[in-house]
């Protein structure tokens, strides 16, 4: 299954006929929503969700389903401001009623969960060379990191957080970051403290751009 951003509101997944024979799926089981139907729409949600921020909240959607290359199938979520953006054809379309039942279903899911995402954050001293474990060149899929600077201590604090079905991936590269850096406590507020208080030096991928050596280049200007 392949995810790509369109647009700020707009996604597409694109399936291929072995990722609908592997997932038992086919237009008659979308169209009666069962619970293949609704794994494949959990997953699509989720890993646009992690890889663009993509999350549906209170929005429409607009959900345009047609055939891809090869006997696969292309699903087009839009969100849209109100349904008086939908065209009436649309709206009755029984398989478009059918997907946006089973979005509401993982919408209404997602607001039952309780447990805390995984959230950890490590210091190391920023007028030294930042060293990370060699194992880590990047972020591990479903695993975030942010690089700040507090300036006034002359601190980097790496933050990292991923999606609770990454806890396994999360707490592996939390024990090979603990040999490097020192662990200090966090909140689920911590996040936005960070944010608001500290510089942000590398937003997102943070392994990658250390792994790379961009931490020491010159700024150019």
């Amino acid at each position: 299954m392949k995810i790509e951003r369109i647009s700020d509101n707009q996604i597409r997944c694109i399936l291929t006929a072995g990722d609908m024979i592997k997932r038992h799926l086919s237009l008659k089981a979308l169209a009666q929503g069962n619970q293949e139907a609704q794994n494949l729409v959990r997953e699509m949600m989720e890993q646009s969700a992690e890889e663009f921020g993509f999350e549906p909240n209170e929005y429409p959607l607009l959900i345009e389903l047609s055939p891809a290359e090869g006997g696969g199938i292309s699903l087009t979520v839009t969100r849209v401001n109100s349904m008086d953006e939908i065209p009436l054809s649309v709206q009755a379309d029984h398989l478009v009623k059918a997907l946006q039942t089973i979005v509401n279903m993982a919408k209404d899911q997602g607001r039952k969960e309780t447990v805390p995402a995984p959230v950890a954050a490590f210091t190391f001293d920023a007028s030294r060379p930042l060293l990370l474990p060699p194992e880590l060149k990047k972020d591990p899929r479903g695993v975030h990191t942010t690089l700040y600077l507090q300036p006034r201590f002359n601190v980097y604090y790496l933050l990292v957080t991923a999606s609770l079905k990454y806890q396994a991936l999360f707490s592996n590269v939390c024990h090979l970051l603990s040999e490097y850096g020192r662990s200090v406590p966090v909140t689920e507020g911590t996040p936005a403290y960070f944010r608001e208080h500290y510089v942000t030096v590398f937003a997102k991928n943070a392994l990658q751009h250390i792994a790379d050596g961009e931490l020491n280049k010159p700024s150019e200007g």
